[in-house]
């Protein structure tokens, strides 16, 4: 590997650790809170007691997951001296850190690799620009600092489509080579979730096109076509099912757990979210084919959104890295729009292509206007564009922290506007509502939530469900319970009345508090 890439790659990691180690335990996601810290858990004590069956826990599958929460757990337990899975206290806020830190450090890994691939794929200014990107990606950045699986999807499937593309470049022993790295990042993208199939179908489309067209203008014979195309798909088929079964301990024991799971998951992706959904300001099961590019679109970065228009120039020009990009995006979008039950984290993973594509139109466009309008002053100009570009790509992070997973596109309006089409929240706020009760009664108050086990670790207080009917002190009121109309009847009294204490993030009313209404209140 040459100096150059190591420099690049250094740098690429440098800025994607810094708005992944920005801040520490600011809120705790509902997801977090009711799955994957126990699911992590499950999967620990599986291994620590050699009960491989039981390293089977969700048919998502969430494997690199939970494998990112032991290690997390293993680093805390080093460091404290303490083997429990506390949930409140300093002690939970410190394991959910150390949980935290193994998927920001996975996901900036996936950033400085991509940037490596890229020096060699495209050069070094596009390399750097894919990095500033991707690290300034505030929808990336974001999940990547939660325990959760979506953002371990997005860095393997960008690593997959990467390799790919620097495989079908290559001949012969490093063409394989890089046909079994991206066999491995796909695999790791489908053990993080289902829809990292497509690194696969990217991988086997891209492959199946390139020597079909070897074999079209002469430089292959059709025997030797097929040849190519039979062991490229051993070698990708090998690797994959090689790396499924040595990292998901299941597989040693009993493979049709995961058969029969995999089932299971696209019986549950089919059907629509059980507790509803909000989109273009109405509440509907299913949101359909337009979801997906509207969710991307608020979620993108106003680099990026630049960006990805300007490599209209580069698709036209019939560059073979951009059309790889965008098939893959678009093959992505449609899989994902097939199902029932959408949320725009799913897209996630769409994103870091989009951040690639977009460095390759930005790039692309200074290049010619350094070329046309700077000639003689090349060096310059790549300096003015470098600067600009690393100052835009840190703003976003920098204004959205520590909420960047409540940040949307500024140019479609932000948060306030992305409120009236998506649905808004993860558990953002509740922290904040939390200590603001803890100031103003005692410990022995009865508080009731949505999202009660989001909101448990930061209070002394008693937090309910909203199924508990017992006599609540405070009420708390959430934006998407309030946009799907949940728990109407409790809420109704609520809604009438001013709030004690509003949370706002970004500009938006994200969580409010109510004093209760005493029972004999008519």
């Amino acid at each position: 590997m040459k100096r150059q890439t190591l420099w690049v790659m250094l740098a690429a990691l440098c800025l994607a650790l810094m708005p992944r180690l920005a801040t520490g335990d600011d809120f705790n996601t509902a997801d977090e809170a009711a799955f994957w810290f126990q699911r992590s858990k499950a999967f620990g004590n599986a291994l620590a007691r050699g009960d491989l069956q039981d390293t089977w826990q969700a048919p998502h599958p969430g494997v690199t997951t939970m494998w990112a929460g032991v290690a997390g757990h293993a680093g805390y337990a080093v460091v404290s001296g303490d083997r429990g899975w506390p949930k409140t206290g300093k002690a939970g806020e410190r394991l959910r850190w150390w949980a935290r830190l193994a998927v920001s450090l996975t996901t900036a890994a996936s950033i400085a690799l991509a940037a490596g691939l890229l020096v060699s794929l495209r050069g070094v200014p596009t390399a750097l620009a894919a990095a500033l990107l991707l690290a300034g990606d505030t929808f990336f950045s974001a999940h990547s600092r939660i325990l959760h699986n979506d953002a371990l999807n997005a860095g393997f499937l960008l690593l997959a489509v990467l390799l790919a593309a620097w495989a079908l470049q290559r001949e012969g022993r490093d063409r394989r080579l890089a046909l079994a790295a991206a066999a491995a990042a796909a695999a790791l993208s489908t053990l993080s979730k289902m829809s990292g199939v497509v690194g696969f179908l990217v991988i086997g489309v891209a492959g199946v096109v390139v020597v079909a067209h070897s074999a079209w203008t002469g430089s292959r014979t059709r025997a030797e076509a097929w040849r190519e195309i039979a062991v490229s798909a051993g070698i990708v088929a090998g690797v994959g099912l090689a790396t499924t079964v040595l990292v998901w301990p299941v597989m040693w024991y009993d493979p049709m757990t995961v058969v029969h799971g995999m089932q299971e998951a696209l019986s549950l992706s089919g059907a629509a979210h059980e507790r509803g959904n909000f989109f273009a300001g109405r509440i509907v099961p299913d949101p359909g084919p337009a979801f997906y590019p509207v969710a991307l679109a608020f979620r993108a970065t106003v680099l990026t959104s630049l960006g990805v228009l300007l490599a209209g120039r580069s698709l036209l020009r019939r560059d073979p890295l951009a059309w790889l990009l965008t098939g893959s995006v678009l093959l992505f979008v449609l899989l994902l729009s097939m199902q029932g039950k959408k949320f725009d984290r799913y897209a996630l993973a769409a994103m870091p292509l989009l951040d690639v594509l977009a460095a390759i139109g930005l790039v692309g466009v200074v290049e010619l206007v350094a070329a046309r309008w700077f000639a003689g002053r090349e060096r310059g100009a790549w300096a003015a564009a470098g600067v600009v570009g690393a100052l835009t790509a840190g703003v976003p992070a920098a204004l959205a922290n520590p909420y960047e997973i409540t940040w949307y596109n500024p140019l479609l309006g932000g948060t306030p506007v992305a409120r009236d089409w998506l649905l808004l929240g993860w558990g953002e706020g509740l922290s904040e509502a939390a200590r603001w009760i803890d100031t103003q009664g005692g410990c022995r108050d009865d508080v009731q939530v949505y999202y009660h086990q989001c909101t448990r670790p930061y209070t002394c207080t008693r937090v309910h469900g909203m199924r508990w009917r017992g006599q609540e002190d405070w009420m708390v009121g959430y934006v998407n319970q309030i946009q799907r109309d949940m728990h109407h009847d409790q809420l109704a009294p609520y809604l009438e009345r001013e709030p004690d204490h509003v949370v706002r993030i970004h500009g938006v009313e994200m969580v409010w508090v109510w004093r209760a209404i005493e029972p004999d209140t008519p």
